[in-house]
């Protein structure tokens, strides 16, 4: 399928299914993924390296999708990661580039500059979901891996319980 150089962000709480719903968009795509994903310990030179060779790899290609996980290490230019005003004219020039397909999933985008937010083609927002949902989601999961009877409903509403996603 032909799809437009398109960036699309993708931002939301911690464990909302951003990533998988990017690795299944490009599937659905029938695309690559090409990722750039974030160590504890890279430093902002690695991180731009590695976003500048994902960008020579999807360069005017319409078979891969680059990936930039953990993006807000290198689109925060007033906040926790904040960058010199050198660092914000890259990323921003970056962005304005648009020959290639990138989706970048952000988990905190409140201290990003809006000038950096405007040069996403469009954005998805992901809620927290509610425990329902939550149970929902497991209990497909089981299904789908016919293991539905390893456990109880109670011993899944336990684990739901225990294991509950962050709510900022």
């Amino acid at each position: 399928m032909n799809i437009p150089d398109i960036i699309i962000a993708v931002d939301g709480y911690s464990s909302t299914g951003k990533s998988t719903f990017a690795r299944s968009l490009a599937k659905h795509l029938n695309k690559s993924i090409v990722a750039v994903n974030s160590q504890s310990d890279d430093e902002d030179n690695d991180r731009r390296s590695c976003l500048a060779a994902c960008a020579k790899v999807i360069e005017g290609r319409n078979d891969v999708i680059g990936l930039v996980d953990e993006a807000e290490t290198l689109l925060d230019n007033q906040g926790r990661y904040a960058q010199n005003s050198h660092d914000k004219a890259w990323i921003n020039m970056f962005l304005e580039q648009t020959n290639r397909k990138m989706i970048w999933i952000i988990n905190d985008k409140e201290d990003l500059h809006s000038a950096i937010l405007r040069r996403f083609s469009f954005s998805v927002k992901f809620e927290n979901l509610s425990s329902e949902q939550r149970t929902n989601t497991f209990k497909k999961i089981l299904k789908r891996y016919n293991s539905s009877r390893l456990l109880t409903n109670d011993q899944i509403e336990k684990i739901i319980n225990r294991f509950d996603t962050e709510i900022y």
